[in-house]
């Protein structure tokens, strides 16, 4: 692959992490929401709100934020950042990859990217994107899991090599053929050394 096709896939990647987490800050779906229905986690997200409608995000700072977000992300891949792990699946390599999580607290990309923007500090602290959510971002894919406990899927890509749901396949297969190998294996041993039928003292 050129440099010139890299850094193509690289631009578009970058954008499509950033507009959903953008899109995320315009409507605040999953914010304050941490997968529990117990009273204290709903309180706690109730506060989330309050402090949100307090300093809402606006329209520019949402723009500004998918900008700064957009470059962050091109520019870790770019300069193969040490924060950055190899998006490796089988036998396609997608170089580098960015990691982008909330937990309870952005992580340090998108938390600089919302001050960047404009955005008020205790709601980029808190109340600016949805809990339990993670990213991963290279040039060939980004794969996202939004709000806790949900699945990995492919919401961008993949620009060349297998597809997540591909991998996955692959990945179930040989995890399956690997046991039914050990199976056999395990069988054979004990036809070998200790017979089923076997009446001997020590118990079966």
């Amino acid at each position: 692959m050129t440099g010139e096709a890299f850094a193509k896939y690289l631009r578009d990647a970058a954008a499509a992490a950033a507009k959903w987490w953008a899109d995320r800050l315009r409507d605040a779906a999953g914010v304050g929401d941490n997968g529990s229905r117990d009273p204290s986690s709903l309180m706690a997200g109730g506060f989330i709100a309050l402090i949100r409608a307090k300093s809402p995000p606006t329209e520019d700072n949402c723009v500004r934020f998918e900008r700064e977000l957009t470059h962050a992300i091109a520019t870790l891949i770019e300069r193969h950042d040490q924060s950055c792990w190899p998006d490796l699946s089988g036998f396609d390599d997608g170089g580098p990859c960015v990691r982008l999580r909330v937990d309870y607290h952005p992580c340090p990309v998108l938390y600089g990217a919302l001050l960047e923007a404009g955005v008020h500090e205790s709601v980029a602290d808190t109340a600016a994107l949805p809990l339990k959510t993670n990213m991963r971002v290279s040039a060939r894919r980004v794969l996202l899991a939004h709000g806790y406990g949900s699945p990995w899927h492919e919401l961008w890509g993949p620009a060349w090599g297998s597809s997540f749901a591909e991998q996955q396949a692959a990945d179930l297969y040989r995890s399956r053929a690997g046991e039914a190998e050990h199976e056999a294996w395990m069988a054979e041993r004990d036809a070998r050394w200790q017979p089923r039928d076997w009446k001997g003292c020590v118990p079966q």
